[in-house]
C-alpha cells in the first residue's frame, strides 16, 4: 500500500471523495439547519485555509504535499499550534460540509474515509520526512500539538 503515499494531492482526494457523496446521493438538503451547519463548515474550512497559506508563505516554504522533504521551515506559529494539519482540515471541512449537504448523516463517513486516507497515505509519510529534516524540534512539536485539532 506504500504506491499511494504522497502520490495523489490531497486535493484530488477532496475531490474524489466529494465525488462519491454526490454519487450516493445528489439530492441537496432542503432542510434549513443542515444547510447553515454545511456555509459554516465552508467558512470555517476557508479560514483555517487561509491562516495555514499565510504562515507557510511568510515562512517561505513549500505548500506543495507530494514532496515533504522539500519543506525548508518548520511551521509552528498560529494556527500551526492548535493543528499540525490545518491544510487538510480545512479540506475535511469543505468535504463535510459537501456531503452533509447531499448526504447527511452519512457525510460522517465520507469524511472519516477521507481523514483516514489522508492520516494514512499523506500524513504519516509527511511526518517520517519532517523527522528527517528537522529532528527533535519535529519530534517535540509533534509530542505538543495534535495532528488534525
Amino acid at each position: 500500500m506504500q504506491f499511494f503515499e504522497n502520490r495523489i494531492p490531497p486535493p484530488l482526494v477532496t475531490v474524489l471523495f466529494m465525488l462519491a457523496a454526490w454519487l450516493f446521493d445528489s439530492t441537496p438538503t432542503e432542510v434549513i439547519w443542515i444547510q447553515v451547519v454545511s456555509a459554516a463548515s465552508v467558512i470555517a474550512g476557508v479560514w483555517v485555509a487561509r491562516l495555514s497559506m499565510m504562515r507557510f508563505f511568510r515562512a517561505k516554504t513549500t505548500i506543495n504535499p507530494l514532496r515533504p522533504e522539500s519543506a525548508s521551515a518548520l511551521v509552528t506559529g498560529g494556527i500551526f499550534g492548535y493543528t499540525r494539519n490545518p491544510m487538510y482540515l480545512a479540506l475535511a471541512l469543505a468535504l463535510f460540509a459537501f456531503s452533509l449537504y447531499f448526504t447527511g448523516w452519512w457525510s460522517l463517513v465520507f469524511t472519516g474515509g477521507f481523514v483516514a486516507f489522508l492520516t494514512q497515505f499523506q500524513i504519516k509519510p509527511e511526518e517520517r520526512a519532517l523527522v528527517q529534516i528537522f529532528g527533535e524540534d519535529y519530534v517535540h512539536y509533534r509530542q505538543t500539538v495534535r495532528r488534525w485539532c
